[in-house]
C-alpha cells in the first residue's frame, strides 16, 4: 500500500458514523457504546453524556476517548481527551489516528480532529515499515475528502512531504500540498525525485485513470527520475 492509499484508508475510518448514543443498532451492525458513567439530559434538549473510558466499536472500527457527548437536536458528536480512532482494513492493515478533541456531525457528515501538540496517524501493515503522519488539525466531509492543516508532515517507506495544508480525495487517489512552499520526496519503482513549489499534486492509478504522476506549480525546483530513463 502506498502513501496515498493511507489517505484513502484514513477517510474510510473517520467517515464511519457512530451509533446514536444509548440506542442499540441491529445486531448485524455490531456497534456498541460503553463508558464508566452515562447521563441523559432531556432539557432544554435531549443529549447523552459519556464519561470515563469511553469505547465505541462497529465492525472493524473502534474509537476511544475520555469523554463524549451526543446532542439529539443538532445530531452532533463531541469527543475529548486521548481520542484514538482505529480501523482494521480487509487487507489486514491497521490504520490509527490520535488527538485531543474531535467532532462529527451526522447531519452534515463533517468532522474534525485536533490536538495541542499535533494529531498523529499511521498505517501499519501485517509486515513492513508503517506510514506515519502529523498535523495540527484534520477535517473531513462526506466520503471522499480530507484536509490536514498546520505543520503537516507525512513520511513512510516511499514518500515524505511537508506543507501547511494537504488535501486528499479517496476517489481520485490524489494528494495536494500547498502553503509554506511544500516539499515532496518520492522513492518508488516507477519514479523517484524531490520537488519544492507553491503547490504540489501527486496521484496514483485509479479506476478512472491508469496514469501515475506528480505536478508542481509556482517557482518549482527539484528533480525527477523515471524508471528506465534519466531525470
Amino acid at each position: 500500500m502506498t502513501r496515498l492509499a493511507l489517505i484513502e484508508a484514513l477517510l474510510g475510518l473517520l467517515l464511519l458514523a457512530p451509533a446514536r448514543a444509548g440506542e442499540a443498532r441491529p445486531r448485524a451492525a455490531g456497534s456498541v457504546v460503553q463508558s464508566d458513567q452515562w447521563e441523559v439530559r432531556r432539557s432544554p434538549h435531549r443529549e447523552e453524556e459519556f464519561t470515563g473510558n469511553v469505547r465505541y466499536q462497529a465492525g472493524r472500527s473502534r474509537l476511544r476517548s475520555d469523554w463524549a457527548l451526543f446532542s439529539h437536536e443538532t445530531e452532533l458528536w463531541t469527543v475529548r481527551g486521548h481520542v484514538r480512532l482505529e480501523h482494521r482494513m480487509l487487507s489486514g492493515d491497521r490504520v490509527t489516528a490520535e488527538g485531543d478533541a474531535g467532532t462529527y456531525s451526522l447531519a452534515t457528515k463533517k468532522g474534525a480532529l485536533t490536538a495541542e501538540s499535533g494529531i498523529e496517524f499511521s498505517r501499519a501493515p501485517d509486515s513492513g515499515e508503517p506510514d506515519r503522519g502529523r498535523a495540527d488539525r484534520l477535517d473531513w466531509e462526506g466520503e471522499s475528502f480530507m484536509q490536514l492543516s498546520g505543520k503537516v508532515h507525512v513520511w513512510g517507506p516511499r514518500l515524505e512531504a511537508w506543507a501547511d495544508e494537504a488535501q486528499g480525495r479517496a476517489d481520485g487517489r490524489r494528494l495536494d500540498l500547498s502553503g509554506g512552499r511544500p516539499v515532496l520526496l518520492r522513492s518508488g519503482r516507477s519514479w523517484q525525485g524531490a520537488v519544492k513549489a507553491n503547490h504540489i499534486a501527486a496521484w496514483e492509478p485509479s479506476a478512472q485513470s491508469s496514469v501515475e504522476g506528480v505536478s508542481a506549480d509556482g517557482k518549482a525546483v527539484g528533480w525527477i527520475c523515471f524508471e528506465g530513463g534519466g531525470p
